[in-house]
């Protein structure tokens, strides 16, 4: 029982740690219309109380990500700790607290609150019998439509994810969720479509140039920036797991590659490579409408790399996972300073 209080003790220092800079938290001026943000801006103007509303909201953002992010992981780890680091490295990821406390994408963070419920549902969609299948698929829809109402872009990455994830597992069941979804996502989809291939909605001046000065640097994934130029770097704590999955891939006697691990290291992989400065997004603009549209609508490909943000701390809590099984003299040190080091980014990151 006591290890039991402590496991929910450190989820609990996680959320408070996250939750820091709303001491401190100033409205940013953000232009976000999204239909999710419709209740907190009905709520802050009746109440006249705008920064106080939406403190409550950032929480409840944070709050959900925690609970999502741990259903997550519990589902896709054996151990305690490997579950616990997965969800600390998805929680501290800059890219986050990028978009919550300094950009203001509030509606973005929500998507990406939305992602992990929506891939343990598709989990369960692969896993159970197929007499129950339409329980999980109905559920799985509902979120998937969610997380593209709250941003197109990453609702547009999850079904291309899905769709991947089809062909890679062999199991056409893993479409099913999209079905459901897409219905629900039609209202937003019309537009979306008629935007692109026929035009209008310039009263929103939506952008039509070049991302690819947007993009990131090799160098600049391995720090821990949250507040630099739009590009947050990728964590000190899931940096240094990450490095430990990849050094036991190399040299680790005892190390064995978990199978489960391989598709989100594409995805991951992928994800990074689209978000880099050198992917040619030009040329893909020069094909012409509506591909000059898709793509500005896109603004920065540093949304690519915070979709990557999952399954690379899925990874960094396998390397966690795969140390303490070939190093048990050595782990508790280890994580000690992986929980130092992911904690402490955020905390100086909030005071700073």
């Amino acid at each position: 029982m006591k290890s039991k209080y402590m496991n929910y003790l450190w989820y609990l220092l996680v959320l408070v740690v996250v939750l820091l800079p709303l001491v401190t938290f100033q409205m940013p001026a953000c232009g976000e219309t999204n239909t999710w943000l419709m209740g907190p801006k009905a709520i802050s103007r009746i109440a006249g109380a705008g920064t106080m509303v939406t403190k409550v909201f950032l929480a409840l953002i944070q709050l959900g990500t925690l609970l999502t992010s741990g259903m997550l992981f519990r589902k896709v780890f054996e151990s305690k700790e490997g579950a616990f680091f997965a969800t600390l490295f998805y929680m501290t990821l800059p890219y986050r607290h990028y978009l919550l406390y300094d950009a203001g994408m509030w509606a973005r963070a929500m998507a990406l609150m939305l992602l992990p419920l929506f891939v343990r549902l598709l989990i369960s969609v692969y896993t159970v019998e197929k007499r129950q299948i339409w329980k999980w698929t109905l559920a799985a829809g509902a979120v998937f439509a969610a997380v593209a109402y709250s941003d197109w872009v990453i609702g547009v990455l999850l079904a291309d994810v899905v769709l991947v994830s089809a062909l890679w597992y062999r199991k056409a069941r893993g479409l099913a969720p999209l079905v459901p979804g897409l219905v629900l996502y039609l209202p937003d989809a019309g537009k979306l479509l008629q935007y692109f291939f026929v035009g209008g909605l310039e009263e929103y001046q939506l952008p039509l140039g070049s991302i690819m000065g947007n993009g990131y640097r090799l160098g600049r994934f391995l720090t821990s920036f949250m507040y630099k130029e739009g590009l947050p770097g990728i964590g000190l704590g899931l940096l240094g797991a990450l490095v430990l999955l990849v050094g036991l891939a190399f040299v680790g006697e005892n190390f064995h590659w978990e199978k489960k691990c391989t598709f989100p290291a594409v995805v991951a992989g992928v994800m990074m490579i689209l978000s880099l400065a050198v992917f040619p997004w030009d040329l893909v603009q020069r094909l012409g409408m509506p591909f000059v549209r898709m793509v500005g609508l896109v603004v920065s490909p540093a949304v690519f790399f915070g979709f990557a943000g999952l399954p690379l701390s899925m990874l960094g809590g396998a390397g966690v996972e795969a140390f303490g099984k070939a190093e048990t003299d050595k782990v508790k040190f280890v994580q000690i300073l992986l929980i130092l080091a992911s904690l402490g980014a955020s905390i100086y990151m909030a005071v700073a």
